[in-house]
């Protein structure tokens, strides 16, 4: 009598080098802020151990030249590269105008990242895992470029990185934002109307005793760049320069910080208990979902039941 049961499917074939960089390229691009050397490790590591040849095949396949490659393209993507640039990266711009107001500008955000960000960095303490510092630092730096080569500076753009690393503790995130500005009607950028946009792109990931990312991008304008006093009809580069810089940080306080602050909020302490509360698991006994609303009660139901437990077993005690 002939077997009838179903033959195995065929292995599927191993993935090709391409295939291999390709994934461990991904990967590397959605590293977590101050993890990118980490998982890099684990890839190498990964990869030596799963059938990716001898001790040499993944430092061949995922060498310095390939790592640098990917870590370049990660920093553009975040906006990490900021930090590795002075606070003139990029040109200036010709014209007086243009010129004037992004010296100016560079030097109103300068002094708005000393205060409203912070620079700091602990003793460092080496990884065990490998590739990559357990220090615990808090970085920041911003950039203002002129987006044109000719004598007319009518756009230019601000960036800014920020980044907390706490690898020790468990946790790491980081704060990048682009805005751009520019001229709407044709004249000298210091004169003109002015439009303004931008995004802010935050990550937060907290990996003790679990692994979570939270990740958010808010889009902001186009709007006018809020008006500052002047002593003038025609702005100064100074004034226009404070009005930019009053704009992000009215962006960055109420239409980003205030707002994830009530969506947090919301996800755990929201109308009918929140999301997170909304997912417990309806409750054995009652078939009911949690109450949280009258939490006390279910306290007091479980107070009483252990109360109980405790005085059967003194009884049986005192028995024996």
């Amino acid at each position: 009598m002939s077997d009838s049961s179903p033959s195995p499917s065929p292995s599927p074939p191993p993935p090709s080098d391409d295939e291999r960089l390709s994934i461990c390229r991904r990967l590397l691009l959605s590293s977590p802020p101050g993890q990118f050397d980490l998982i890099l490790a684990d890839l190498r590591n990964i990869h030596r151990h799963s059938g990716g040849g001898g001790n040499g095949a993944a430092a061949d396949l995922l060498n310095d030249v390939w790592a640098e490659d990917a870590r370049g393209e990660y920093d553009r993507r975040t906006r990490r590269d900021v930090l590795n640039a002075g606070e003139s990266k990029g040109d200036v711009g010709g014209g007086d105008g243009g010129g004037a107001l992004v010296e100016s500008l560079r030097r109103a955000m300068g002094k708005y990242m000393t205060t409203h960000y912070s620079n700091s960095n602990s003793n460092s303490k080496s990884n065990p895992g490998g590739g990559g510092s357990a220090s615990a630092s808090a970085r920041s730096n911003f950039s203002v470029t002129s987006n044109n080569d000719d004598n007319e500076s009518s756009s230019f753009t601000v960036t800014t990185y920020a980044e907390r690393i706490d690898l020790r503790n468990y946790h790491s995130g980081s704060w990048s934002a682009e805005y751009t500005i520019r001229n709407v009607a044709g004249a000298g950028i210091a004169e003109a109307i002015m439009e303004m946009s931008g995004v802010v792109d935050l990550v937060a990931h907290s990996f003790e005793n679990g692994n979570v990312q939270m990740r958010s991008s808010i889009p902001l304008g186009p709007v006018a760049p809020l008006a500052v006093a002047s002593s003038s009809a025609v702005p100064a580069p100074a004034d226009t320069a404070a009005s930019i810089v009053l704009q992000i940080q009215r962006w960055e306080d109420a239409d980003v910080q205030s707002k994830l602050g009530e969506l947090y909020d919301s996800v755990n302490n929201g109308e009918g208990g929140g999301m997170l509360k909304s997912l417990r698991r309806i409750m054995p006994v009652t078939r009911t979902r949690m109450d949280w609303k009258n939490a006390g009660v279910h306290r007091l139901a479980r107070t009483m039941a252990e109360r109980g437990e405790q005085q059967q077993q003194q009884q049986q005690q005192q028995v024996g």
